[in-house]
């Protein structure tokens, strides 16, 4: 059996999808749509948010940034995994402006951000607050206190 073929669009290595009649389009999901390409099976359209709406050739309609995702990733989303916009751009769907989060909520953050947000905005009342759990006894903030000052 051959190879399925590729995207046309420059570097992309993703595999073309094939149109109803099993046809290659030529390019990927995310080209197709997003280049003109023979669109006659999909519709695209913006929402509510700025987010883009896709009806896929099953009738099908979703958001096309998380439809983006699950094709990278070869597999449905799992609960609790939201497809974030990295420049906050809702209708830039490439996948190197997508990145993958999880949270139980609706709305997350990475820890490392957060940490170095309340580290570089808010050292003093962090200073505060080590210092009043290490006068608590609190097992093991003396030491993170001491480590972070040092």
């Amino acid at each position: 059996m051959a190879d399925a073929p590729t995207c046309k669009h420059g570097p992309c290595t993703d595999s073309a999808k094939l149109n109803k009649n099993g046809v290659s389009t030529g390019y990927c999901f995310f080209h197709q749509v997003g280049s003109g390409q023979s669109r006659d099976a999909w519709e695209r359209w913006e929402i509510a948010g700025g987010y883009i709406n896709v009806k896929l050739p099953d009738g099908r309609s979703v958001r096309e940034h998380r439809y983006v995702m699950e094709q990278h990733l070869g597999r449905l989303l799992a609960k609790g995994e939201n497809v974030h916009h990295k420049n906050g751009d809702r209708a830039d769907n490439r996948i190197e402006n997508l990145e993958l989060w999880w949270a139980p909520q609706t709305y997350g953050q990475r820890v490392e951000d957060l940490l170095e947000y309340v580290v570089s905005e808010h050292a003093d009342k962090l200073r505060e607050m080590l210092r009043t759990e290490a006068r608590n006894n609190v097992s093991g903030v003396a030491r993170v206190e001491r480590d972070y000052e040092g």
